[in-house]
């Protein structure tokens, strides 16, 4: 089976039939780190993959920090922020005009 790997970039030639965790296992990557493509299918780990198959492995990848105050000046005032946060609709603020 082709196995696409990220971080850094190759493909890799594997025997199959083998589980996905076993497969993890084979080059040393935690099941919590990753996210296992096959086609456009992401499956889980105790899924058997076929000899035939093409394989994506992806790090996953997470976020939400808070993102930087913005500055005062006049390129940033001209621009419209959006709030929500439990409304029924959004409020927009700012812009041009305001």
């Amino acid at each position: 089976m082709k196995v696409l790997l990220r971080n850094p970039k190759r493909e890799v030639e594997v025997d199959g039939p083998i589980t996905v965790h076993a497969l993890l296992q084979r080059f040393e990557l935690s099941p919590e780190t990753v996210l296992v493509i096959v086609g456009d299918e992401l499956v889980t780990h105790d899924r058997k993959l076929p000899d035939d198959a093409s394989v994506e492995i992806r790090p996953v990848i997470s976020g939400g920090g808070q993102a930087p105050p913005r500055s005062h000046d006049s390129t940033a005032a001209a621009q419209p922020t959006i709030s929500g946060g439990g409304e029924a609709q959004p409020t927009i603020r700012g812009g041009a005009g305001q």
